[in-house]
């Protein structure tokens, strides 16, 4: 468990002067985004990073796999000149289907939610989230793939992938619990939707040029899975909630084949 003592730090590099008090450092979440930096910060508090590793806020669906790419995100004002794209964060959505039902993999994670205004700052709470990759030093990219399609939701992908029932239980038996991926679940997309509220008119009006089409941004209500072999209750993070939100309204338009 992470301790509450502070310390006094010097790193000029990172961009925090000598007289910054910063919390302790959990080494899991470290950042050595640049060589110089050695995990003398995490990766959420690195300016730096941010900076560089801009995303565009937007939704669009490719078809092919192909990225869009932009110059600039004009939602938050942010240049995107040496990141293009404006993905941060690439989720693989796997899915199984037996016996004619659709099955969802999730992993269980250490995650921060969105800061209400009366905190100081969000902290992280074990959650159920799709699988993710995030780059973890400049230079590094892992958005090539081998896909087919994939949905983008500010600045995230998500690309489907769907597994015979051999390739899930081989996935399961290979995986064993780490400090990263807790654990593995899976829920019936069923169920999942059962569970999601609607989210009628959920874009806004696209704009003019090659501006994105935007979600409205809205509070959505807690969502809760139960695991069917001993009733135990898992809560969603709030942004894999907004993602198949999204997937839930794109299908419904036709977007997909019909599965996933």
């Amino acid at each position: 468990m992470a301790s509450n003592n502070i310390r006094k730090c010097s790193y000029a590099d990172s961009g925090i002067s000598e007289s910054t008090t910063v919390k302790w450092i959990n080494p899991r979440y470290a950042c050595y985004w640049l060589e110089s930096y050695q995990g003398q910060h995490e990766s959420d508090d690195c300016e730096y990073q941010r900076r560089e590793r801009s995303g565009k806020l937007g939704i669009y669906y490719s078809s092919n796999a192909e990225y869009r790419l932009f110059l600039r995100d004009e939602v938050n004002y942010k240049d995107l000149s040496t990141h293009p794209t404006g993905c941060t964060m690439v989720l693989p959505l796997i899915y199984k289907i037996e016996n004619n039902t659709t099955w969802v993999l999730f992993v269980t994670k250490f995650l921060k939610e969105k800061r209400q205004k009366y905190e100081k700052e969000s902290t992280r709470q074990s959650l159920l989230a799709f699988p993710s990759s995030n780059p973890c030093k400049k230079g590094e990219d892992h958005t090539e793939l081998r896909v087919k399609r994939f949905l983008f939701v500010d600045a995230i992908s998500i690309y489907p992938f769907l597994v015979t029932s051999e390739q899930a239980k081989l996935l399961m038996r290979k995986y064993s619990q780490n400090e990263e991926v807790h654990s593995l679940h899976w829920f019936s997309l069923t169920e999942i939707l059962n569970q999601l509220p609607e989210w009628p008119n959920y874009l806004t009006e696209e704009a003019d040029g090659e501006a994105l089409v935007h979600i409205k941004r809205v509070q959505h209500s807690t969502i809760q899975l139960k695991r069917d072999i001993d009733g135990k209750i898992f809560t969603l993070w709030s942004v894999t909630t907004n993602v198949l939100m999204c997937i839930r309204n794109l299908e419904g338009e036709g977007v997909g084949d019909g599965r996933m």
